[in-house]
């Protein structure tokens, strides 16, 4: 797991810059909490990452715009069965992205 990763992704759904969503990485102006991991990565922070057709592009999954692409993943550390967890968080739960935060810390960062 990237713990680098982990803390600016915390950080990010700690901050008041994204609006949060369900079910899709990012819909509008309004991110799941694994998009926010996306818009994040170092290679996805570029404004044309999200295209509002929805063609599928190297960030998102081929099957759906719910989980990013596996690299994304493996940048991240966290494996599929992690983010369907996270994801069921998000939208399942709904809880807010600072619950969610807190279980990033507790789950993924309980060494520190």
């Amino acid at each position: 797991m990237n713990r680098e990763f982990v803390k600016e992704w915390v950080e990010a759904l700690r901050s008041d810059k994204y609006i949060q969503g369900r079910h899709q990485l990012k819909d509008g102006n309004c991110y799941c909490c694994l998009g926010v991991a996306v818009a994040i990565h170092p290679e996805c922070n570029i404004s044309d990452v999200w295209l509002e057709s929805k063609e599928r592009n190297q960030f998102t999954s081929a099957f759906d715009d719910e989980f990013p692409c596996e690299k994304v993943m493996q940048d991240i550390g966290i494996s599929m069965s992690e983010a369907y967890e996270i994801a069921k968080l998000n939208d399942v739960q709904c809880l807010d992205f600072s619950e969610i935060a807190d279980y990033l810390e507790g789950k993924l960062l309980k060494d520190e």
